[in-house]
């Protein structure tokens, strides 16, 4: 769970940061621009119209710098800390866990019940009986205080779920559940557990099957906590709107739903203010990080989604807004993600014929439109697309040749064109790269116990 929580307020530095990193191990011999120089090759304004690609790389390191300043290591060390402390204290054999897994056990008797019983023969005429049941997953059937004294856990009634133990300086740490609001029936799935019997003296097998239909009672908001001697060290908030689960028995698999998480550790507040998703149109995420309410990082994506769909990219089209402190953004469309996918696979197929090839990575970039923009301006500075490119293979037995392709920032001032890993270039993005890498030294010191 601690790698997952410090993982939300990482992963963010590393997808702005992995391409520049990766750079830092290359050799060192200077690649050279793709589609030549051209253009103004000073510094140059944005405000001016001679915003050239050396002026934007600049202007990428500083964001790059900026971001990464806002995520030291260090003011997520004591949360760090004190899961790492709880972990290995209450969580390994030194403590009794046979209360909580009896109270469970009580737990799951209690929302589960038996519906019917149907008989029936298989085709080898063995008897096949049929238990059926329905569960109902509610938090008010999850209820209880659980607290650590000397090698067990001691229980008592509570309103809520908690956990209370003490950490290293015996100040009380308490996690708690607290579901709230009105709730709704959520149907998940079914789930089957089988058994088998052999009657021995009348030489006859049969098979018991116990059938249980799963539902969740979602409640509109839920909070888990984790405390100090009473401060918030970590909430979680997921808040459900209701109102878009339609029918009695819902079925998150089919239709639509709305939730918001956030999370908040100390000043870092990571806040999902959609995540919905609403068949065959309008469904989407998006989420901000903040540091004391101030914006860090943002990203929306919104795409017609058809559940039914087989195909991993089952949606027409998709919209991608990323934002990085409000100083640099990047966004787009793809108009029709299946068939961009598709003309991508037949390139491939024809990898040895060179226009049938490009013709195939020219209707790719026709389905897609993303760009690079800056200070929350409407000017596109550079757009981002596929270039062909061939590749050959020639040795003392061997000679072919094929074609390939990689995305490419193509600039519009000058209309030059570099591949990613000769525009993010350990030179130019050197500072970057070695900030960069000791910030993830770092949260993997962190992080290591």
């Amino acid at each position: 769970m601690k790698k997952i929580v410090f993982a939300l307020a990482l992963c963010f530095g590393v997808l702005c940061t992995a391409s520049l990193v990766s750079c830092g191990s290359d050799e060192d011999d200077p690649t050279e621009q793709d589609g030549g120089t051209g253009g103004n090759t000073g510094d140059g304004d944005e405000s001016d119209g001679a915003f050239t690609p050396e002026a934007q790389k600049s202007k990428l390191e500083s964001a790059a710098l900026d971001f990464m300043q806002e995520y030291p290591a260090d003011n997520f060390e004591e949360v760090s800390n004190l899961v790492e402390y709880l972990s290995e204290e209450y969580c390994g054999d030194e403590y009794d866990s046979h209360p909580i897994e009896e109270w469970l056990e009580v737990c799951m008797e209690e929302i589960t019940k038996h519906t019917g019983t149907s008989n029936e023969k298989n085709e080898w005429g063995y008897d096949i009986t049929y238990n059926h049941y329905t569960a109902i997953y509610a938090a008010s059937n999850f209820k209880g205080s659980f607290e650590a004294k000397n090698g067990n856990w001691k229980y008592t009634e509570s309103n809520t779920l908690q956990f209370k133990m003490k950490d290293a300086d015996l100040n009380l740490c308490v996690i708690e559940l607290i579901a709230s609001g009105d709730t709704k029936k959520v149907y998940v799935s079914d789930t089957e557990d089988w058994d088998y019997q052999y009657d021995w003296e009348n030489s006859s097998y049969s098979e018991i099957i116990d059938i249980t239909e799963n539902y969740i009672q979602v409640p509109e908001n839920i909070t888990i906590t984790l405390t100090r001697s009473g401060r918030a060290m970590v909430t979680l908030n997921i808040k459900t709107d209701l109102s878009s689960m339609k029918g009695e028995n819902y079925d998150l698999s089919k239709d639509r739903y709305s939730v918001r998480p956030s999370i908040v550790i100390g000043e870092y507040t990571l806040e999902y203010d959609k995540m919905k998703y609403v068949p065959e149109k309008g469904s989407g995420i998006s989420c901000v990080m903040k540091r004391n309410n101030k914006l860090v990082f943002k990203i929306a994506v919104d795409a017609d989604v058809d559940a039914d769909n087989d195909d991993f990219y089952g949606c027409d089209n998709a919209l991608l807004t990323i934002d990085l402190l409000g100083q640099v953004q990047i966004k787009g469309k793809c108009s029709n993600i299946v068939q961009y996918n598709k003309y991508l696979d037949e390139a491939e197929e024809n990898s040895d014929k060179e226009s049938a090839f490009k013709e195939n990575i020219n209707k790719a970039n026709k389905l897609m439109d993303l760009g690079l923009y800056y200070d929350n301006r409407d000017k596109k500075y550079a757009n981002v697309e596929l270039k062909c490119f061939e590749e050959s293979y020639n040795d003392y037995y061997y000679n072919y040749s094929w074609w390939t392709y990689t995305p490419v920032i193509v600039f519009a001032d000058d209309d030059t064109s570099y591949a990613f890993d000769e525009f993010f270039n350990k030179d130019d993005f050197r500072k970057v790269i070695k900030t960069a890498e000791r910030l993830l030294e770092d949260y993997s010191d962190m992080l290591e116990y």
